[in-house]
């Protein structure tokens, strides 16, 4: 698997389903790791897998994905999976643009550089919506109305998963929010 297909495969599309490959636990070699200097960014408590994984693969690391599952994962209501921050998002997103403006393996393989624009893009998205709600939940009305109003981009993304998350947010509503078992 090329550095460029495993973004896809976490990005997807109305044409391909996401696969998630950052949610893989690959086997890596220590000498592999320490020969390339790459090491897990304890920082990142979302997406650090698919950051480590894609530096691994960026580094030359080849891979090979087995038909048979060899662990069973599993996502809790308060995992860092559920609920990512906009901070999360962005120290992504950031990630992902230095990689994009500094980095000459990205320039050299159009593949990979445009699997990461793909990516971020949706990265972007999310953090948009993730910066609306938290400033809605803070009742923090003119900073919520000023990322509505950033522009077309932000208003657009906010919009697009507003629409999206309505029926599950109405539900939660309905229900008297998340009960902890």
């Amino acid at each position: 698997m090329s550095a460029a297909e495993f973004v896809v495969g976490n990005v997807g599309s109305r044409f391909t389903p996401r696969v998630s490959f950052g949610f893989l636990q690959p086997l890596i070699r220590r000498d592999f790791l320490e020969a390339n200097g790459l090491r897990y960014n304890e920082r990142n408590r979302f997406g650090e897998d698919f950051l480590f994984e894609l530096a691994c693969l960026m580094q030359g690391a080849r891979w090979r994905v087995t038909p048979e599952a060899m662990y069973r994962y599993f996502v809790r209501r308060d995992s860092a999976t559920e609920t990512q921050s906009a901070d999360d998002l962005r120290r992504i997103g950031e990630q992902e643009e230095r990689l994009l403006r500094h980095d000459p393996r990205v320039a050299s393989d159009p593949a990979l550089a445009r699997a990461l624009r793909r990516h971020k893009a949706v990265i972007d998205h999310f953090r948009d919506y993730r910066d609306f709600v938290d400033a809605v939940r803070a009742r923090k009305s003119a900073a919520a109305m000023r990322l509505l109003l950033d522009g077309p981009r932000s208003f657009r993304h906010i919009a697009i998963e507003s629409l999206l998350q309505a029926p599950r947010i109405t539900a939660k509503a309905l229900h008297g929010g998340y009960r902890s078992a």
